[in-house]
């Protein structure tokens, strides 16, 4: 999403300037009604499976993280919490699936109007406890100039990233 001067929607900002002052301006957040299109695209919406542990099977998936946006790539972070069934983060141990879980890749850029493919293996020992596993994976769009300052025109652009979060649900038996 990116804000820009105008009229209408004014959010208070705190401008910084090339030179050594700061001063105060507005910005507006660009909005006709509509919500921006999408810029990133994740499928499966979610992995959902039943690995039977106690035979020594493992979960091997895999899904693409697609750029919608036609002119900017996109700088992709993956990193995996283990969460309960509520989806609220516990700290990980030898009972839950991120000590057992491997991402590949787990950083990329994925070039405008392009994609990602992403492989995902569980692979939790024999004695793994016999239940429903929760994680959530997190996809964090990283920006690295998110505020851009036109001295000419004074105006200021913000690009803002995103986090997304791909539901893991895994039962062993």
């Amino acid at each position: 999403m990116k804000l820009s001067i105008s009229k209408k929607y004014v959010l208070l900002a705190v401008a910084f300037a090339t030179a050594s002052f700061v001063h105060s301006t507005q910005i507006v957040v660009k909005k006709n009604g509509e919500l921006p299109p999408p810029q990133l695209g994740i499928t499966p919406p979610r992995i959902e499976n039943t690995v039977m542990v106690s035979k020594g099977k493992r979960l091997d998936k895999s899904f693409v993280i697609y750029n919608y946006n036609p002119t900017k790539a996109k700088s992709i972070k993956l990193s995996l919490v283990d969460v309960n069934k509520a989806k609220r983060a516990i700290k990980p141990s030898k009972k839950t699936l991120v000590p057992w879980t491997i991402i590949n890749p787990k950083n990329f850029v994925i070039p405008p109007n392009g994609q990602q493919t992403v492989r995902l293996s569980i692979r939790p020992p024999s004695n793994f406890p016999k239940k429903t596993h929760y994680a959530m994976l997190k996809i964090d769009n990283h920006i690295e100039s998110p505020l851009n300052i036109d001295q000419k025109t004074k105006s200021i652009t913000v690009t803002l990233g995103a986090s997304y979060g791909l539901p893991i649900i895994v039962t062993t038996k």
